[in-house]
């Protein structure tokens, strides 16, 4: 089970079945499914995001494939995006992937949320790299890895969405990340 997180602002906690009307309202919303690859549907399905946790989050993480937490903002407990680190599944689009609520955009929650699962992966897991991708034209998630200090990797195809043919990639570093984490405390 993912290990509950506290920031300043954020409490990042394991998602649980009762998440799925929030995170429905606010993930079914083109501006965040068009920097998804093919496999998430739109229009996305009614009871999409009940499906995603009972017939495939939870149960990767009860069996401790990936990490993944839903993230909030202190006082309330909904869900107003998602944080899932999955070294294990060796994913062929990265290591982490992330979401937030549209009315949450902005406010610095995601580079919030982020350092402390970039805290959690380099002190806690030891691990010394991961990769993570986004589509090519999402300048917003292009941000927050050069905010965090990732490396560039490189481009490749891809078919998001938006209609975007390629994915960025980037490293995180524990090297980089103390770098950037200094900088940024």
């Amino acid at each position: 089970m993912s290990p509950t997180l506290e920031t300043k602002r954020l409490t990042l906690r394991a998602p649980k079945l009762s998440d799925a009307p929030s995170m429905q309202r606010y993930f079914s919303n083109w501006k965040i499914i068009k920097n998804l690859g093919l496999q998430v549907p739109w229009p996305y399905p009614l009871n999409g995001s009940e499906h995603f946790l009972r017939e495939i989050a939870i149960p990767h993480i009860e069996r401790g494939e990936i990490d993944m937490w839903g993230i909030t903002v202190k006082g309330s407990d909904e869900v107003i995006g998602i944080i899932e680190f999955r070294p294990k599944l060796k994913d062929p689009n990265g290591d982490r992937g992330f979401w937030l609520a549209e009315p949450f955009w902005g406010q610095g929650y995601m580079s919030e949320a982020t350092a402390a699962v970039n805290d959690y992966i380099f002190e806690v897991l030891k691990m010394e790299s991961f990769t993570e991708h986004n589509a090519a034209d999402n300048e917003a998630s292009r941000r927050l890895k050069i905010q965090w200090n990732a490396e560039y990797v490189g481009q490749e195809p891809a078919s998001y969405r938006s209609g975007c043919a390629a994915t960025d990639i980037w490293r995180v570093t524990r090297e980089g990340w103390a770098a950037a984490r200094a900088a940024h405390p």
